[in-house]
């Protein structure tokens, strides 16, 4: 028993599968991430729903999350939920609501963790133009969208600023 992770677990295995689903779950992902082999550096406790399916072929994950901060990547996302599947070194978030620089973004977010691809599509808005620049204020509304690979491919997007004001 970790007193660090919480949930009710329920184990169903054969020959071929097993399956794993822990409901109510409640952990800290600096620890469950590792210990799932998903290569992600994010911090912050979680709460939700797994299900874990081991076969010859492989593993997936799927379930359901929230949390109240989650850190990585230099970045603190507040109030963060959705939905996530990981299969061959593919985290996809179907579903990804999060807050970050004072506004909210939500869509969908695919990673290839072994490959480098992704194929992302977001909305934003209510940013505080201040957190990102000392010199501007306003509130900026995007969209962001795209797939390849990072280093190589560009997400593109359109954007609207409300009340914009640049300081001297």
């Amino acid at each position: 028993e970790d007193p660090g992770l919480k949930g009710e677990v329920r184990v169903a295995a054969d020959a071929a599968r097993t399956e794993v689903e822990i409901r109510g779950g409640e952990g800290e992902l600096g620890r469950i991430f590792p210990a799932l082999e998903i290569p992600v550096a994010l911090r912050g406790r979680a709460a939700g729903d797994i299900r874990i399916v081991r076969t010859m072929d492989g593993e997936e994950y799927s379930g359901t999350f929230a949390g109240p901060e989650i850190s990585g990547y230099g970045q603190i996302a507040k109030d963060v939920a959705g939905r996530l599947e990981f299969r061959d070194g593919v985290l996809d978030f179907p579903e990804l609501a999060l807050g970050l620089y004072g506004g909210r973004f939500e869509g969908r977010a695919l990673i290839g963790t072994v490959d480098g691809r992704f194929d992302v599509d977001l909305r934003g808005r209510g940013v505080d133009l201040s957190l990102l620049s000392a010199d501007a204020a306003g509130a900026l509304s995007l969209t962001l969208a795209g797939r390849g690979v990072f280093g190589a491919d560009t997400l593109e997007g359109m954007f609207d600023v409300e009340d914009l004001v640049f300081s001297p």
